[in-house]
């Protein structure tokens, strides 16, 4: 419920406790890998927006969520809102983050190459700027091998 008073709008909290629920924030925890997805879905759109791409996926495109990096091997870290604010260029994510990869980047963010898509952390998404030897040999031996199983 809410009353206006001279200040503004006071609220008992019970519009807020609503938006958190039906936005998922007191879901249970088998639940954070839906969002995740829907957050690397939205990150792809707003890449896909700001480069000028095209893409046609929908949520239930998007691939597993695994526990591990199937690049590096170290667990994701699957935490509900991780990326905070500034999303969708890097800002505020952790190295064991989920991201989104394609595994031939030169596939856009298409239904028909929904199978191109994986999830892989942050850290090795990024390491083409930063990488040691171990790393860069841990990135070509997933690229030989291909697609998790």
């Amino acid at each position: 419920m809410t009353r206006r008073d001279g200040k503004g709008v006071l609220s008992c909290g019970c519009l807020q406790r609503e938006n958190r629920i039906k936005h998922g924030a007191y879901s249970s925890d088998s639940d954070i890998d839906y969002h995740i997805k829907y957050s690397l879905l939205q990150a792809i759109k707003d890449r896909s927006k700001r480069k000028g791409y095209e893409s046609d996926l929908e949520l239930d495109d998007m691939p597993s969520i695994p526990v591990l990096c199937p690049v590096l091997e170290v667990p994701l870290h699957k935490h509900r809102n991780q990326h905070g604010k500034g999303k969708g260029r890097g800002q505020n994510r952790r190295d064991d983050s989920p991201s989104i990869d394609r595994l031939n980047s030169n596939l856009p963010y298409l239904k028909k190459y929904k199978d191109n898509l994986f999830v892989i952390s942050w850290r090795a998404n990024k390491l083409k700027s930063n990488a040691s030897i171990k790393e860069l040999e841990m990135i070509v031996k997933y690229m030989r091998q291909g697609a998790p199983s």
